[in-house]
């Protein structure tokens, strides 16, 4: 037997040097080669075969004494080969287990083809049992119920050579009925009883006292009444945790968010807190087939600590694409003080569809929002499962495009932004409402917006869907860009046919054909046809009837339409419009004409000789805003003759003057260089009345010119005050000369107060260093002592080192919900961008309430408004509205740019907290 098996080694290495010497093909089943796979299936006398690969083995029970014959074999050949042969080695009548024999199979592709040939071996191996492995460990709460996925009770079972699993019993060990009970698809299930694996997903425990509870899973194969072994099933049942939460139903593939929120309740209601919960960390994952959770796009890992707000945004779940059951996940949420309290997130992945809903589709405008329908989103759902939905929960768009509002009015009304972990119901009472969700785009955009959700139904069932909204360039009344004109008192403003064409191919494949205008009120003007300025005189006026034209000899033509201001108004008239194309659709417009006064209307003011006049910054602008339409944003005033006196920034007495105002200088109606700051110091041996000549400016840019006409009166003389150098009092580098002058006087008042001090001393004087970058540790520091902030700081962040100058105000802020940070880091050493500043800001001002806002996220006045983050434009916008910032006389705000030690020292002066 020996030379035998020697024999059939020689032919297999033999064999293979063939191999190696045979190009490299692609094949596609049987081909016109040797060595093909052509065996498909064996058999031997009712004993059991199988086909792996070029080796045809016997399986037999161990310890057989039997010898076996490979002539005896039956097999069956692939269907493309003809007329197979097999030639086993002399002598295989005698093979024992454990030993084989070799033989060649001969075939052909085709009748008369060539003659290829396959090597095979006949082996007898010995059969390996099936085996049971490992155990299952499970948490659970008092009351709660446990689920079990089918892949926990599989993964222990390995068939090797015997059969499939067929079913499984679990047995008490230590357990009994006071620890709870077992259920398979809702039944009660009794100890003992036979578990099909088609069941095994549907295996739940309803857990009862406090205790460990032991059991035995045994398990059974086919045509098999002996158990092949056991694995001991351990239940640990507390009576102090938060127990399960369950999150909404996923299909297969698909992913959700965690419910955050219920572990939160959940929280609230067993510490007896008022605050969210610190932290939450996972103690236990689900089984890599079941699916993974994620945080920002990367799998999470055990004991890794995520704040509340992280979590509500960041942590999903991802079902496995083939995995149908419970996944569950344990979980340990801390509160402020580091209590933890444990429990288990339940998901319910369900086989189903794995489509998306229907796209819910909207058309909007630049300036247009787009409130959402709940109706729309229901029919999408019913018509993917059968049901009604019960709520939604949104993905946000990119605020580059716009920005999804709660019970939205305008920009500065609105109940809240939509986050991205809420729920919007389809009805309910006391809940969020999918019909109060709006969509505002971003002033300016155009195109399509893609709103991706998640829907569920009344039974459970999750589906994704996305929401497509096209937003086209036009006015507010449902098509056309505005078209926008300016003009003084009684001027005729004459309409150009481009701006009519212009606004019209945004909307429309086809040319403009005429126009019809709704009349406006006489009150504020009169539409005219054929108007001549010089004379006044016309063809006729128009009439809301009649056709105007872009083009044609006999016809009435757009371009000869003149708007006439009432020689007494002055603002804005809107003028409607609906503009017909070749096609015949139309298009409704609108026509904005500003009508603004020739002058602004003279201020009176009267100041004795020896007293001061500030300036009357609230009549000015009524005059302006008589005028032009707008409020004042800054004034620049033509200085006067010292004959009559000079002007003054920040005046407080006779001895302490403030600064000369510069003609180049400009003077805010709020905010920091405030108007009302200004004053008139009449010189000593001046009485009489001269005109002040200014500059009023909006925000547009539109300017005109005024006068304050002032009466200085006999009085008292007075002493002209001391002018300022514009030096600081205690820094050697802020001084007029570097350029500081705009920030001496408020650097030395925060350093008076112990906000400030300088970065360092030398014999030749103190230096603040105004131009040096602020870091976030320096910045929360002088916040902290800005606001005289107080609080037991118990956690801080992971980088915030225990002996560093800034740990305690930077604990202290983390504490209040000044400080965030991300992903427990602060990073105190990097420099502090310009937009976080205000954030930090706002926060501050917010939490102590220390000063009263208004709140707004309109940032339009800055051109670079874009790279302003949605998450800062709220801070912006606010401090913006209360004057305590202004931004750069371009008109960017840089938020991305660091903040200097000057800029740092305006802002928090401008407060005005401290």
């Amino acid at each position: 037997m020996k030379k035998k098996i020697k024999k059939s080694f020689a032919i297999i290495l033999a064999a293979l040097m063939a191999v190696m010497f045979i190009p490299e093909m692609a094949f596609a089943g049987i081909t016109d080669a040797d060595n093909q796979n052509v065996v498909v299936s064996a058999s031997y006398k009712g004993e059991k075969c199988a086909v792996d690969g070029k080796t045809i083995k016997l399986i037999v029970p161990k310890n057989t004494t039997k010898t076996f014959d490979a002539s005896n074999l039956s097999l069956t050949y692939d269907g493309a080969a003809v007329a197979p042969n097999v030639e086993w080695e002399s002598g295989s009548d005698s093979i024992n287990p454990g030993e084989s024999a070799g033989g060649v199979v001969s075939y052909k592709l085709s009748a008369g083809g060539k003659v290829n040939t396959s090597y095979y071996t006949f082996a007898v191996v010995e059969y390996e049992a099936p085996s049971v492995s490992g155990e299952i460990n499970k948490r659970v709460t008092s009351g709660e119920t446990l689920y079990f996925g089918k892949s926990e009770f599989t993964s222990h079972y390995k068939q090797n050579d015997g059969d499939e699993l067929a079913y499984v019993t679990i047995d008490a060990n230590m357990g009994t009925s006071r620890y709870g009970t077992f259920y398979v698809g809702g039944i009660e299930y009794y100890l003992s009883d036979s578990i099909p694996v088609s069941d095994l997903g549907d295996v739940t425990f309803v857990s009862g006292d406090e205790g460990e509870p032991e059991y035995h899973v045994n398990y059974y194969e086919k045509n098999n009444d002996d158990s092949v072994g056991y694995i001991n099933l351990n239940i640990e049942i507390s009576g102090t945790s938060i127990g399960n939460v369950y999150s909404e139903t996923v299909s297969q593939g698909k992913s959700i968010y965690l419910p955050i929120s219920e572990i939160n309740s959940k929280f609230k209601t067993i510490s007896g807190s008022y605050s969210n919960f610190s932290t939450i960390s996972f103690t236990s994952l689900p089984v890599s087939s079941e699916g993974k959770i994620y945080y920002n796009n990367s799998a999470v890992g055990t004991d890794v600590e995520y704040s509340y707000s992280d979590a509500c945004n960041g942590l999903k779940f991802t079902a496995g694409s083939s995995f149908s059951g419970y996944a569950y996940a344990g979980f340990s949420v801390k509160d402020s003080a580091g209590a933890s309290y444990s429990g288990a997130i339940v998901i319910n992945v369900k086989k189903g569809s794995t489509s998306a809903l229907d796209s819910i589709a909207a058309t909007t405008y630049d300036n247009e929002s787009v409130t959402f329908s709940a109706s729309k989103f229901n029919s999408a759902m019913k018509a993917a499962t059968g049901n009604n939905l019960n709520y939604v929960k949104f993905s946000l768009p990119a605020s580059s495009k716009g920005v999804l509002y709660y019970e939205y009015t305008s920009s500065s009304k609105y109940d809240s932004k939509v986050s991205e972990g809420t729920k919007y119901y389809r009805t309910g009472s006391g809940n969020k409402l999918i019909d109060d969700v709006t969509f505002v785009p971003k002033s300016g955009y155009t195109g399509k917006v893609t709103i991706e959700y998640t829907g569920v139904d009344t039974e459970g069932e999750s589906l994704s869907g996305e929401i497509i909204i096209t937003v086209k360039e036009g006015s507010g009344t449902g098509s056309l860009k505005d078209i926008s004109y300016e003009s003084k008192q009684s001027k005729a403003v004459h309409f150009d046919t481009d701006d009519f064409t212009g606004v019209l191919k945004k909307v429309s494949d086809y040319n403009l054909n005429y126009v019809k205008f709704t009349l406006p009120d006489t009150t504020y003007g009169t539409l005219y046809y054929d108007y001549t300025d010089s004379t006044g005189k016309y063809d006729s006026k128009v009439t809301s009837s009649t056709c105007y034209y872009r083009t044609g000899s006999s016809k009435k033509l757009i371009e000869d339409v003149a708007f006439v201001p009432s020689g007494i108004y002055t603002g804005t008239i809107t003028i409607k419009y609906t503009a017909y194309d070749s096609n015949g659709d139309s298009y409704s417009g609108n026509i904005k004409v500003t009508v603004k006064s020739d002058t602004i209307s003279a201020v009176n003011a009267t100041v004795a000789n020896g007293s001061v006049l500030y300036m009357p910054a609230t009549n000015m602008n009524s005059a302006f805003k008589s005028a032009s339409g707008y409020n004042i944003d800054y004034v620049q005033f033509s200085l006067p003759s010292s004959t009559y006196g000079l002007l003054y920034y920040g005046y407080n007495t006779a001895t302490s003057g403030g600064t000369l105002v510069k003609s180049t200088d400009k003077y805010y109606i709020s905010g920091s260089n405030l108007l009302s700051n200004v004053a008139f110091v009449p010189n000593n041996s001046y009485t009489g009345t001269f005109d002040l000549n200014y500059t009023a400016y909006a925000s547009t840019g539109a300017g005109c010119s005024g006068i304050i006409r002032i009466t200085v009166t006999a009085g008292a003389t007075p002493v002209q005050p001391t002018v300022t150098t514009g030096d600081s009092k205690y820094f050697k580098d802020v001084t007029k000369a570097a350029g500081y002058s705009w920030v001496s006087e408020k650097v030395d008042y925060l350093y008076e107060k112990g906000v400030v001090k300088g970065t360092a001393t030398t014999s030749a004087g103190t230096t603040y260093s105004p131009a040096a970058k602020i870091t976030r540790g320096d910045f929360v520091l002088m916040l902290y002592r800005a606001f005289g902030l107080s609080g037991t700081v118990t956690d801080n962040f992971s980088d915030v080192k225990k002996n560093s100058y800034y740990y305690e105000a930077i604990g202290v802020a983390k504490s209040l919900g000044i400080a965030t940070g991300f992903n427990n880091k602060f990073n105190p050493d990097s420099n502090l961008s310009r937009q976080d500043a205000m954030v930090l800001i706002y926060r501050a001002i917010k939490i102590t309430g220390k000063k009263t806002l208004a709140e707004t996220s309109d940032v339009s006045r800055f051109t670079d408004k874009d790279k302003i983050e949605s998450y800062a434009s709220t801070a912006v916008g606010t401090l913006v509205n209360a004057g305590i910032i202004n931004g750069y006389e371009n008109g960017t705000f840089v938020p991305k740019g660091p903040i200097t030690r000057a800029e740092m020292a305006v802002v928090l002066y401008n407060t005005g907290v401290i």
